[in-house]
């Protein structure tokens, strides 16, 4: 006779529930050093310097956290001050609010998603990239 407690149905749930479990402490790790990103440099003033080392590293530990579910939500402080709230689930966007409000259309918000910063953080460092070439003489 089968243990209850090791029949498959037993198995799925607790291999989903380690799955969640691994992705809630990521998120949270994430969040932390987003959280000290924006602390560092409300204290400092200004922003750090990314250079292509870094943001390869980071893509890196991204990619190996193999995370594709979560919520993001990210607060811009302008003229007029705005929070987005991004659902992502199997790397897509599922859900998106702006001030709490729905949006249906997601097309234009995939740059507010875990990957989609990292590629306009990657075209502004290829961009200073480029600037930092020493551009051949004209005669």
């Amino acid at each position: 006779m089968q243990n209850p407690a090791q029949s498959p149905q037993n198995t799925t749930s607790g291999s989903r529930a380690r799955q969640f479990i691994r992705a809630a402490c990521w998120a949270a790790l994430l969040t932390a050093l987003v959280s000290i990103c924006v602390l560092v440099i409300r204290v400092r003033g200004g922003m750090t310097s990314v250079d292509a080392d870094t943001l390869a590293t980071a893509e890196n530990k991204w990619q190996l956290a193999q995370i594709t579910n979560y919520d993001l939500e990210v607060h811009i402080s302008e003229r007029h001050k705005r929070r987005l709230r991004i659902q992502v689930r199997d790397s897509q966007i599922t859900g998106l609010w702006r001030n709490d409000l729905p949006i249906q259309e997601y097309r234009g918000y995939r740059a507010w998603t875990i990957e989609g910063m990292f590629q306009t953080i990657r075209t502004d460092v290829d961009q200073q990239l480029q600037l930092a070439k020493p551009t051949p003489a004209t005669r």
